[in-house]
């Protein structure tokens, strides 16, 4: 199979170097560094869940549960859904 040019590498460095900056600050709790990581270059990762994912989690982890909302709509990912449900549930606590 071939790629076309306008297909992302997902293999290059700076792709690499993104993945594991996001991945090693979730590990850490940085959830800051997370959501910078993870901001942009969506194209770095191979499905677009696991970018979902760390963003949610980090939202989630910032009480930023609307975001955590919108970041995880229509995700039928199982850990995506618990995070966007335990936002949710939060935010209704909230008021």
């Amino acid at each position: 199979t071939s790629t076309s040019p306008t297909t992302p590498s997902y293999d290059d460095r700076r792709c690499a170097r993104i993945r594991g900056l996001a991945t090693t600050a979730a590990s850490k709790a940085r959830w800051k560094e997370v959501l910078l990581h993870t901001q942009d270059d969506a194209e770095c990762w191979t499905k677009r869940t696991d970018r979902v994912e760390l963003r949610v989690q980090a939202f989630f982890n910032l009480g930023e549960h609307i975001k955590c909302i919108r970041e995880g709509a229509g995700s039928k990912n199982p850990r995506v859904t618990k995070f966007v449900d335990a936002c949710r549930a939060r935010l209704h606590e909230a008021g």
